[in-house]
């Protein structure tokens, strides 16, 4: 298995031949290169497949090049830029890039090739919830981040499911009753609660305010799902979310998402250190 952050020499010879047909016109293929991070200020010598081929490779060859990442850029603008293209060759030479990316465990995300092992998609969300395997959960956000400039919509069904995701974990982890009615509003009253995460009238004020929009967060993020995300039947009036509209949902649910970890982890740590002393004390 190659390192990880190299490319199989399949997939540079995939790469370099469709992208090498495609272009066909060295002052472009040169520029993509040089913008990407391509290693050398000198372009490989040869025809334009040849060219691309032996470019790609002298980035596994670079100690101090991310080639996956020099990959990634290099294939932005004919696998996105082009995407609205119904020509046949050019659906032809994607699909076999995406094939063989695919065979060696890799997959095209909007300027980013990704290896099968920075995905979670071999784990449940509640593993990964229980785990507290923060990189993982952050991976899942960056999924609903990929496609916030094409799909805003979706990317907010997925911020609202990773936190969903929490909610139910958090709920069965503790043995709480579950909401009659399930959705992220119901789910949080449950944990809210739990949590103690509600605030009171001897916090601190500016903490207060700040939990207070917890639950403005939850709501907008629910709300903004339901009338402009992917996860229901579109009606006849709906709201076009904007990719900034995405944005911030994102980044609010992945702000929320890890507060309500890490004061789960507080509250298991008080937990067993009250139990200890309690035991002790006994003793």
């Amino acid at each position: 298995m190659p390192a990880r952050n190299n490319i199989p020499i399949a997939v540079c010879s995939v790469v370099g031949r469709n992208l090498g047909e495609a272009y066909y016109h060295h002052p472009s293929l040169n520029a993509i290169f040089h913008e990407a991070g391509a290693p050398g200020d000198d372009p490989p010598e040869g025809n334009c497949v040849v060219k691309c081929t032996t470019w790609l490779k002298r980035c596994n060859a670079d100690p101090h090049t991310d080639a996956l990442a020099v990959l990634g850029a290099v294939l932005a603008e004919f696998m996105d830029a082009w995407r609205a293209s119904e020509d046949p060759d050019y659906l032809r030479r994607k699909s076999e890039i995406e094939g063989k990316l695919a065979e060696h465990g890799l997959r095209y995300r909007h300027g980013r090739v990704i290896g099968a092992w920075s995905s979670p998609s071999t784990k449940t969300l509640a593993t990964v919830v229980r785990n507290r395997d923060l990189p993982s959960l952050a991976e899942e956000f960056d999924r609903a981040v990929d496609c916030i400039e094409s799909d805003p919509a979706s990317a907010i069904t997925a911020a609202c499911s990773v936190f969903e995701a929490f909610c139910h974990t958090y709920i069965e982890d503790e043995g709480l009753e579950a909401p009659v009615k399930i959705g992220a509003n119901s789910l949080w009253r449950v944990v809210r609660s739990h949590l103690a995460v509600n605030p009171t009238a001897e916090m601190d004020k500016s903490l207060k305010q700040i939990l207070s929009g917890l639950a403005n967060i939850v709501e907008g993020v629910s709300s903004l799902r339901n009338n402009s995300g992917s996860a229901h039947g579109r009606g006849a009036v709906r709201y076009r979310v904007k990719p900034r509209h995405a944005r911030l949902a994102v980044n609010a649910a992945h702000a929320l998402v890890h507060f309500l970890l890490e004061v789960w982890d507080h509250r298991k740590a008080v937990s067993t250190d009250a139990h200890s002393t309690s035991t002790q004390s006994s003793a």
